[in-house]
């Protein structure tokens, strides 16, 4: 029986961080051990140079934003900066090669080499979800230092909550919003993946009153959520009890996400009243406590 798309983007996964524990002279023998797929192994080895050769760029001083506007991305042209996210910093970038005029979001990988993994793996998760609510990949590549970049669809709206209540949405008109949210994160589910950060500021709504879904920088397929222990980045105030703890994540983690943000969009409140904006700790404790 053929393995699985899940089931194979988490064996995938797992040689590659085993293979970063490596001697770069040892990582080829090891998979050859580790792995009879050659094709899998070929993957490794790929991630595992594209790496490599990001090294240099990320373990460089930091480079200040300034000196990023104006500089060639691929086919495009830094103009400024307009966010920041766990792996990267996100520019507005301009076609820069004459064949047509378009913008877009570029997202540069921060300094830090753990990430390089995970921001190869948000490109490769992108490239599988086609959706008009899903902020799409456009492009992907490395710089002349080796550093990856992700060139995406430019979304310009305001967070969901705020749109609601700037434009004063009725309830019937909030659900609607809302039942299109939860359509879009069913498509993820649908292609094995969960968001795992679902929240306002990572659901934007444009001036036509579509709702976008953008950043899946810690998203993960389904069979990788198993386990999965180290990895704590998120956002406290939306994250489900088995994220703040630690524990195995599933579709039900963006479910309980889905239901602190229907909250807000119904309210125009947070559930955790004086504990939002609080850390880890505190939200866990209140979550085991119960209603």
């Amino acid at each position: 029986m053929s393995m699985s798309e899940s089931a194979r983007f988490a064996r995938v996964e797992a040689l590659l961080d085993a293979a970063l524990e490596k001697p770069e002279g040892e990582r080829e023998a090891f998979l050859h051990l580790q792995e009879s797929d050659a094709a899998i192994r070929t993957e490794v080895l790929e991630l595992l140079r594209a790496v490599d050769a990001s090294e240099g760029f990320l373990e460089a001083p930091a480079v200040p934003a300034g000196e990023h506007e104006g500089r060639r991305v691929g086919a495009w042209k830094l103009v400024r900066r307009i966010g920041r996210g766990g792996t990267g910093e996100v520019w507005l970038g301009e076609r820069d090669d004459g064949r047509f005029e378009q913008q877009v979001a570029v997202k540069l990988l921060r300094h830090g080499v753990e990430d390089a993994p995970r921001f190869l793996r948000e490109a490769r998760l992108l490239a599988r979800l086609q959706h008009p609510d899903i902020a799409r990949l456009i492009d992907a590549g490395s710089l002349p230092d080796g550093a990856p970049y992700m060139v995406m669809e430019l979304v310009e709206g305001v967070p969901v909550s705020h749109h609601c209540r700037e434009r004063g949405l009725e309830l019937p008109a909030r659900l609607a919003l809302f039942a299109q949210i939860c359509e879009t994160v069913a498509f993820a589910h649908r292609h094995l993946i969960v968001h795992r950060d679902l929240k306002p500021d990572n659901i934007l709504v444009r001036a036509d009153g579509q709702p976008m879904l953008l950043d899946f920088g810690i998203a993960r397929p389904i069979d990788a959520t198993h386990g999965d222990t180290r990895d704590l980045r998120l956002t406290p105030q939306y994250a489900a009890p088995e994220q703040l703890s630690g524990g195995e994540q599933s579709t039900l983690t963006d479910v309980y996400a889905l239901g602190v943000l229907l909250h807000e969009l119904l309210t125009d409140r947070s559930p955790w009243g004086e504990l939002a904006g609080a850390g880890v700790l505190a939200l866990l404790q209140r979550a085991q406590a119960g209603p």
